[in-house]
């Protein structure tokens, strides 16, 4: 059976009441295929609003499922540091790691103060430390323009500086720019990533790859994971089909089999959230959702080992 989110009402006004109590057992290890598992909080986030309470009921299905870690999506960073504390103190009880991320591109007319209170917040958690930000495109329907370009690149300089000062690392998400930039004057994720430091990593989602007017076809996204393979340590695994993206993990054009095995052949430990492209705001629609994607990835033997009491 499904199991629910649990979390009485009455405990959570104790946590948030009282800062809650650290915990150093249950901390997160890797699976055997270096892959650690979890999923990003974005695919409750039209049932459940960010708040504490709604954090909290993430953490308690994350552990009910098998899950080690989640993306807690805070688009706006509007979580207060109190409430970043409570969060923090009941996933240390409950052995998930938290990733804490706000959804902003370098174009942002907020994008400084955004990502400065995602810094603030995230000091709470014991995720690993990156700092994710968007490849979002500006004017130009397919990417960036050459000035946009200039200020994309300033910005990520600003936040890897900004990231590293904290000991975090600054990832940047194939959100919706074209992969290669064109002759007239359009640049892309490619450009921007031969552009700036070396340390910036990639945040690879692999739906984004193949939606919308920016999709590439199978071929070409290989391509470009393996270029990028060494600086990719965080994926979105989440499906396409026909150009938009789905709210369950189904077949991808690129099957994420070979996503995997070149990612873990680059690195010693890779973090995976599941991604589902859901606005539904039903809860039990979108934990059912999660459900069929879990069996899927266990079916295609991605994932051996979640909860089976589920």
């Amino acid at each position: 059976m499904v199991k629910h989110f649990l979390q009485p009402l009455i405990a959570i006004c104790l946590l948030c009441a009282l800062g809650g109590c650290r915990s150093k057992s249950g901390r997160a290890t890797p699976e055997e295929n270096g892959v650690i598992w979890g999923f990003t909080t974005q695919n409750f986030i039209s049932a459940m609003p960010v708040s504490c309470e709604s954090s909290l009921r993430h953490i308690d299905f994350a552990r009910s499922h098998g899950y080690r870690w989640i993306e807690l999506r805070d688009p706006d960073a509007d979580l207060s540091s109190d409430e970043c504390r409570v969060i923090s103190d009941y996933a240390e009880q409950q052995g998930i790691d938290v990733v804490y991320s706000v959804q902003r591109g370098f174009l942002a007319e907020d994008f400084q103060p955004i990502v400065t209170r995602a810094l603030e917040n995230a000091r709470f958690f014991n995720g690993p430390r990156l700092l994710r930000v968007l490849a979002l495109r500006g004017k130009h329907p397919l990417g960036w323009t050459e000035n946009e370009f200039s200020k994309v690149k300033a910005m990520s300089a600003w936040a890897a500086e900004m990231a590293r000062r904290d000991g975090y690392r600054l990832m940047v998400e194939n959100a919706d720019v074209i992969l290669d930039g064109t002759p007239h004057g359009c640049c892309g994720l490619r450009q921007f990533m031969e552009n700036v430091d070396p340390l910036i990593e990639l945040q690879l989602d692999s739906a984004n790859l193949f939606t919308g007017a920016t999709g590439v076809d199978a071929v070409q996204a290989e391509e470009f994971i393996r270029a990028y393979a060494e600086r990719t340590t965080y994926l979105h695994l989440k499906s396409a089909r026909g150009g938009v993206a789905l709210p369950v993990i189904e077949d991808n054009p690129l099957a994420f089999a070979t996503i995997l095995e070149i990612l873990t052949g680059s690195q010693a430990v890779l973090y995976a959230a599941i991604e589902l492209a859901s606005d539904s705001n039903d809860i039990g629609v979108i934990e059912k959702n999660m459900r069929i994607s879990m069996d899927r990835l266990v079916k295609d033997k991605l994932i051996t080992d979640f909860d089976d009491s589920r």
